[in-house]
C-alpha cells in the first residue's frame, strides 16, 4: 500500500540539472536569482499577461524603484524542465545588443494540488519545478506586434533597421560565441522584441520547434525536428520578406510555401517595391529589391544552397561602407562564399568566351557549346537574379553586353541531376525550332563544398550543373492565363496553342516524348509565340517503338496521363495530353477549371474557338488510344484555318 501510495505522489525523472548547478553555470555573471515569492509580488500574482505560447507565458513585473521587466513562467506541467536551464548558461552568456538580456531567473521545487488518478474526488500535492526567467521590458512590444498593426506603417530606413539589427544579433550567434555555434530553435517575429529606438532583440531560446509557426520552419526540419545553423537562415530568410514587404508568412507549411512563390513573381515584375514605397529615391529602391532577394536566396529548398550568416554580414559591411554599391554592383549569396563585383578587367579575362556566347545569340545555326562555370557565374553576377524555379532547379538571368541569357541550375539529388541533366542536352541539341527554346550551352563542374556531417563540418566535392538558353522575356504561360490571359482576344490564345502544337510536332518528328508539358514550361517571347522548354523529364522513342515502360510515374499533376501513373507507360500519346490540358487552359482562361464539365458553361464565339474545345476534349481522352497524333492535331488546325478563310466574304475596294 505504502508503494502505491509513493507512486501517486513521486513526479517522474525529470533529469540530473539541480538549483545548485545553474548557479554554479552562471554565477560569473550578473543574473540575479528570485524566488517564486519575489516575482509573485513583482508580477502582482502573475496578473498582467504579456503573451503566451504552448508552453509558457510572459507577464510584466515591475519593482517598487520603477523598473520594469518580463518575467517568462514554463508551465509546471513541463516534463524534463532542465533541458530548458540547460539553455540559460549559453543564453546568460550572450552580451550582444541585437539580444534580449536575461536579468534573473527561478528555479525552485515546489508542490502542486492535482487530481488523483484513482479517485477523482480527491487532490493529491504533486513535486513540481517552477521555473522562471526574467528579461528587459521593451514597450514597443514584438516585431509581430508591428507588422500586424496595419497603423503603424514603417518607412523602409527603419524596416532596414530591423533587418540589420536582426542579421547582426544571429551573426553573434552563429559565430561570436566562444564555445559554439548557438541555433536558436524558434526565429519568428513574435521572438523578435523592439526597444525605444526600434532596435531588435532576439528573445526566448527555449521556444520549442512545436509552438513555431511551420511557414518559418526549415522544410529539412518538418522531418528530423532539430533546428540548424542552415534552418536558422530559412527562417531568417522569411523575416527579411515579410519586413521587406510587409506581407505576412501564412503560419502552415504548404501556405508558407506558395508565400514565398509569391514574393519570388512580385519580385520578378520589378514594380512591386515602387508601388510600396512611392517616394523613395532610386537608390534605395535597388536597396529593397536586393534585401528581397537575399530573403529569397536564404529560403532556397537545399540547405546548402542558402547563405551563411556571415556572407549576409559582409554584404551589410559592403553597404555601410558604399551606400550607393546598387548602382553599379549586383549581388548573390546562394553560390561561392563572397559577394562580388564584377570588373571591366575581369570580363575581359573572358572576352573570346563572352564574344562566343553573344554571336551564338544572333546565329541560330550555331551548335550548343560547352561554357565554363567562371562566365556563366560571371553574366549571371554570381547568381543573383531570380527569374523562375522548378522541379529541377533554379533559373538566373544573365547578362551580356549586347543581350541576355537564362541559366538554369540544376538543384536536384546527384544520381537524378547527372540522368536529368544529360538527358535534357541530349534532347536540346537535337531540337532546333522556333517553338521549342533553343540551348546556347552546357556546363559541369566539381567544386568543394563545406557540408555537415555527424556533427562537424567535411569538404565535399558536389558537380555543379548548368544550362544556357536564350532568355525569353514575357515569362511563363501559367503565370499568363493567371494574371493577364483574361484581357487578350481569342486570336492572341490560338497563335499560342498554334506555336505549342508546331512545337511538340517537331519534337515528335524527332522522337522526343517531353513527358512534363504543362503551362509553366511553356515561355512565352517579346512577340507572345509559346517556346516549350524544360527538358528534365524527356526521352527519345527509337524507330518503330511507340511506347516504353518505366518503373516510376513522374511529371506535374493534373497533367500528367493517366497510363503514366497507372503502368508507366511513355509514349508521344502522353504529350497530347498534356496538350489537351494546356488548350482546356487557354480556352477557359483558367487554371484551376472542373475538368468534368468546364466544356458545359464555356461561352465560345467563332468556329475555331469551338473546333479548339473538341479538340481539348480528344487531347485528354482517358483511353490514349482515342487520342488524336500530333499529325493529326497539325493537319486539323491547317484544314480549320483554310475553311476559315473561304468563308471570309470578300473585300470590297
Amino acid at each position: 500500500m505504502k508503494d502505491i501510495i509513493r507512486e501517486l505522489y513521486e513526479v517522474e525523472t525529470r533529469g540530473n540539472y539541480t538549483s545548485s548547478q545553474i548557479e554554479q553555470g552562471i554565477h560569473d555573471y550578473e543574473v540575479r536569482k528570485f524566488s517564486l515569492k519575489e516575482l509573485e509580488h513583482i508580477t502582482g500574482n502573475f496578473s498582467e499577461k504579456l503573451g503566451q505560447d504552448g508552453f509558457s507565458a510572459v507577464y510584466k513585473g515591475k519593482f517598487e524603484y520603477g523598473e520594469v521587466i518580463a518575467v517568462k513562467r514554463f508551465d509546471k506541467r513541463l516534463r524534463k524542465p532542465e533541458q530548458q536551464f540547460e539553455k540559460v548558461v549559453n543564453i546568460v552568456k550572450l552580451e550582444h545588443k541585437n539580444i534580449v538580456r536575461l536579468t534573473g531567473y527561478c528555479y525552485e521545487p515546489t508542490k502542486v494540488p492535482v487530481l488523483n488518478d484513482k479517485n477523482p474526488d480527491m487532490y493529491i500535492l504533486q513535486d513540481v519545478i517552477e521555473n522562471l526567467l526574467c528579461y528587459d521590458f521593451f514597450p514597443n512590444g514584438s516585431l509581430e506586434r508591428i507588422l500586424d498593426d496595419k497603423s503603424c506603417e514603417l518607412d523602409w530606413q527603419t524596416r532596414h533597421k530591423i533587418i540589420r539589427g536582426i542579421c547582426e544579433g544571429l551573426h553573434h550567434l552563429h559565430v561570436g560565441c566562444q564555445d559554439a555555434p548557438i541555433v536558436h530553435e524558434g526565429i519568428k517575429p513574435t521572438n523578435i522584441l523592439l526597444d525605444d529606438g526600434m532596435v531588435p532583440k532576439l528573445g526566448d531560446f527555449c521556444t520549442s520547434m512545436a509552438v513555431t509557426p511551420r511557414g518559418y520552419i526549415a522544410p529539412e526540419v518538418m522531418g528530423t525536428g532539430e533546428a540548424t545553423i542552415r534552418s536558422n537562415i530559412y527562417s531568417l530568410g522569411v523575416l527579411i520578406i515579410e519586413i521587406a514587404t510587409g506581407d505576412r508568412c501564412p503560419s502552415d507549411e504548404s501556405s508558407g510555401r506558395s508565400y514565398i512563390e509569391n514574393a519570388l513573381k512580385s519580385w520578378k515584375q520589378g514594380s512591386y517595391v515602387a508601388s510600396k514605397y512611392p517616394s523613395l529615391q532610386a537608390g534605395f529602391v535597388q536597396q529593397v529589391e536586393c534585401w528581397i532577394n537575399i530573403g529569397l536566396n536564404c529560403v532556397e529548398i537545399l540547405p546548402e544552397r542558402r547563405p551563411t550568416i556571415g556572407q549576409i554580414m559582409h554584404f551589410l559591411d559592403t553597404e555601410s561602407t558604399n551606400p550607393e554599391c546598387y548602382e553599379y554592383v549586383e549581388f548573390s549569396l546562394s553560390a561561392g562564399s563572397s559577394i562580388t563585383a564584377w570588373s571591366s578587367s575581369e570580363m575581359g579575362d573572358h572576352a573570346n568566351e563572352l564574344d562566343a556566347l553573344e554571336s551564338m545569340l544572333c546565329d541560330a545555326s550555331v551548335e550548343p557549346t560547352k561554357l565554363s562555370y567562371t562566365l556563366l557565374k560571371l553574366v549571371t553576377r554570381n547568381f543573383y537574379r531570380l527569374i523562375g524555379h522548378g522541379g529541377f532547379g533554379a533559373v538566373y538571368l544573365g547578362v551580356l553586353p549586347k543581350g541576355k541569357v537564362a541559366v538554369k541550375k540544376l538543384s536536384i539529388l546527384q544520381d537524378l541531376s547527372n540522368t536529368a541533366f544529360m538527358d535534357e542536352i541530349l534532347c536540346l541539341k537535337k531540337a532546333r525550332h522556333s517553338n521549342v527554346v533553343r540551348l546556347l550551352g552546357y556546363c559541369a563542374v566539381a567544386e568543394g563544398q563545406l557540408m555537415e556531417a555527424n556533427g562537424t563540418h567535411v569538404m565535399a566535392e558536389r558537380t555543379e550543373m548548368l544550362l544556357c538558353f536564350e532568355y525569353v522575356p514575357n515569362g511563363d504561360l501559367q503565370n499568363y492565363i493567371k494574371e493577364e490571359c483574361r484581357g487578350h482576344e481569342w486570336q492572341v490564345r490560338y497563335q499560342i496553342i498554334k506555336g505549342i502544337c508546331h512545337g511538340l510536332h517537331y519534337l515528335h518528328k524527332q522522337r522526343i516524348s517531353h513527358l512534363d508539358l504543362k503551362p509553366g514550361n511553356v515561355l512565352l517571347d517579346a512577340n507572345m509565340e509559346p517556346k516549350i522548354t524544360d527538358f528534365g523529364l524527356s526521352r527519345f522513342l527509337a524507330e518503330g517503338k511507340s511506347i516504353i515502360v518505366t518503373k516510376q510515374a513522374f511529371g506535374t499533376r493534373g497533367s500528367i496521363a493517366p497510363e503514366l501513373i497507372n503502368s508507366g507507360e511513355i509514349s508521344f500519346k502522353s504529350d497530347i495530353y498534356g496538350l489537351g490540358v494546356i488548350i482546356t487552359k487557354l480556352l477557359t482562361r483558367d487554371n484551376n477549371y472542373d475538368f468534368d464539365n468546364w466544356h458545359k458553361s464555356l461561352e465560345v464565339g467563332c468556329s475555331q474557338e469551338k473546333m479548339c474545345v473538341e479538340l481539348a476534349r480528344r487531347c485528354v481522352e482517358y483511353d490514349q488510344h482515342k487520342r488524336p497524333t500530333i499529325d493529326e492535331i497539325i493537319r486539323e488546325l491547317n484544314e480549320m484555318e483554310n475553311t476559315i478563310q473561304e468563308e471570309e466574304p470578300p473585300i470590297i475596294q
